[in-house]
């Protein structure tokens, strides 16, 4: 939750009660998606899905997630160097399934690595992936494991950011050093939790904003 909302400050709370109000309607809800937390999982588990309203109607129906022929995902964290063991999982871009199992990184040879955190980087990169053709787990992973597996490959934070360098600066919050947080915008706890790619998605609406509505 929001620091200020927890403290019950009424200058923070009045104009987002006003916001909500106004546009929170259901006649307004054309999409929704959803990350859960497994609550009766031992280890720390998620889930991925979402709906679409029909064109003309009421009704809803199940996003088909990108690559892998599913209405949802499923992750779990395991234990070692970082696994996420995904189901279903599609290698898209190729190098994403190999970057999300830590073993399988450390034992792949120095060109997969490096392909492996390409596709990571691609991943975040909103002029090359968005939602027609990238799965729900590689936004919400990516930016940990980019942090992790650089690390483990010996690139230093400006090899990566050259890598990024159409993208916005590094998104510097619990996101890119946890791998529990999957959240891409919102809280763990009091810490706020913003990936890489929603920065990068950020930086690019306020450059179509500034083309567009020029000063």
């Amino acid at each position: 939750m929001s620091p200020a909302a927890a403290a019950g400050d009424a200058r923070y709370l009045e104009p987002l009660r006003a916001l909500v109000r106004r546009y929170a309607r259901a006649a307004n809800l054309m999409r929704l998606t959803v990350i859960g937390q497994v609550a009766d999982s031992a280890a720390f588990a998620w889930i991925f899905r979402g709906i679409d309203r029909v064109a003309g109607g009421d009704d809803f129906t199940p996003i088909a997630i990108p690559g892998v022929a599913a209405a949802q995902q499923t992750v779990q964290l395991a234990g070692g160097d970082t696994v996420y063991r995904s189901e279903p999982i599609a290698d898209a871009p190729p190098g994403f399934a190999l970057a999300t199992n830590g073993p399988r990184f450390a034992a792949a040879t120095a060109d997969q690595r490096a392909a492996a955190i390409d596709a990571l980087v691609a991943i975040q990169d909103p002029a090359r992936h968005d939602t027609i053709d990238t799965q729900c787990i590689a936004c919400h992973l990516a930016s940990y494991l980019t942090a992790r597996r650089g690390e483990a490959s010996g690139l230093a934070p400006s090899a990566l950011a050259e890598r990024r360098a159409s993208q916005a600066p590094a998104a510097p919050t619990i996101a890119g050093r946890d791998p529990r947080v999957v959240r891409a915008f919102g809280w763990a706890g009091n810490a706020p939790a913003i990936s890489q790619r929603v920065a990068n998605d950020t930086a690019e609406v306020l450059r179509e904003i500034a083309a567009r509505f020029p000063p």
